[in-house]
């Protein structure tokens, strides 16, 4: 099997298609562990309401966030891992192949 060796070709797999692999698999490295640590802190102990975080954001410039915002981020999360985990090959083992860094973001 020949390489492919058109030069806009090459350039495109390697400024475009590795960081996007790398882009999905480090998101997809972090839905899992942001998972790990959701069940590590009782993550569904944060009430599910417009309740604001105490946290600071309403003074440093940040969008704040509710408790209902966090759910969502763990349903997101869930439905992600879900969807990349499918398929023969998982989708997820398809990215890999081409991801160069693919590690979670904390």
């Amino acid at each position: 099997m020949a390489d492919i060796s058109n030069p806009q070709h090459v350039a495109f797999a390697n400024t475009r298609c590795r960081p996007f692999a790398d882009a999905v698999e480090q998101c997809y490295q972090t839905a899992r562990r942001f998972q790990q640590e959701y069940a590590a802190v009782n993550g569904a102990g944060i009430p599910n309401t417009a309740d604001y975080f105490a946290d600071g954001s309403d003074v440093d410039g940040r969008k704040r966030m509710t408790g209902a915002m966090a759910q969502t981020l763990k349903s997101f999360a869930d439905s992600l891992v879900g969807w990349l985990e499918t398929g023969t090959p998982s989708r997820i083992t398809q990215v890999q192949q081409v991801s160069v860094n693919g590690v979670a973001r904390f």
